[in-house]
């Protein structure tokens, strides 16, 4: 898993494609943490419209919601930004 403490971290994945329009993480975070994740280019930078809500609790199917579409981005390059704070992802996947 991906794991931050109370501090903060963040980490970002290598550019991936994906044929869908919803994301779901696998995630535990305290009653004080959280996760925000943001889609971004393959550069690195970081695409309007697509930074999701800070996330909290324990799912293994949570739906990232975001203001854009994401069938949008289907088959283009982007990586995904997780800003965690006392929280682990597990794993990820595009519906």
């Amino acid at each position: 898993s991906w794991h931050a403490n109370y501090t903060g971290g963040y980490v970002m994945t290598k550019p991936v494609t994906f044929d869908g329009s919803e994301l779901e993480i696998n995630f535990s975070s305290s009653a004080f943490g959280d996760v925000t994740v943001t889609v971004c280019e393959e550069n690195g930078n970081e695409l309007d419209g697509y930074k999701s809500i800070k996330i909290f609790g324990d799912s293994v199917d949570r739906k990232v919601k975001f203001e854009k579409d994401l069938k949008l981005l289907e088959n283009c390059p982007v990586r995904l930004k997780f800003e965690l704070r006392d929280c682990d992802i597990y794993s990820f996947k595009f519906n």
